[in-house]
């Protein structure tokens, strides 16, 4: 169980121009560092503590801003084969197949 006096440190493995590949760093220390420099915004604690959850170390793509992390989640879906427009369709389909199922529906559906 971590203590709520001592930081939680994650390693950090990959590429990067302020990070070092195998060191250990806190959330509290990404975070300032992607709320400093990151162009497009950075990432706030309880954001990246919620991207690293469950995970042993951390990556540079758990440091991208939250549109370009959206997005690049959003391509491995569509990579994937997810497409929302293909969701929808399966969501709103008829249920029923033919008129003698829309017809017993039909008297089903009716009150007593």
């Amino acid at each position: 169980m971590a203590s709520k006096y001592h930081p939680t440190k994650r390693v950090f493995k990959g590429k990067h121009p302020y990070f070092i590949d195998g060191e250990s760093y806190s959330v509290r220390e990404l975070s300032n560092w992607t709320l400093q420099y990151c162009p497009k915004g950075g990432v706030i604690a309880d954001t990246l503590k919620g991207r690293l959850y469950g995970k042993d170390y951390c990556e540079p793509k758990h440091l991208l801003s939250v549109a370009e992390y959206y997005e690049q989640s959003e391509d491995i879906k569509k990579w994937k084969g997810y497409c929302k427009e293909a969701r929808l369709k399966v969501l709103n389909r008829p249920r029923l197949e033919d008129n003698a199922q829309k017809l017993s529906q039909k008297w089903l559906s009716a009150t007593l």
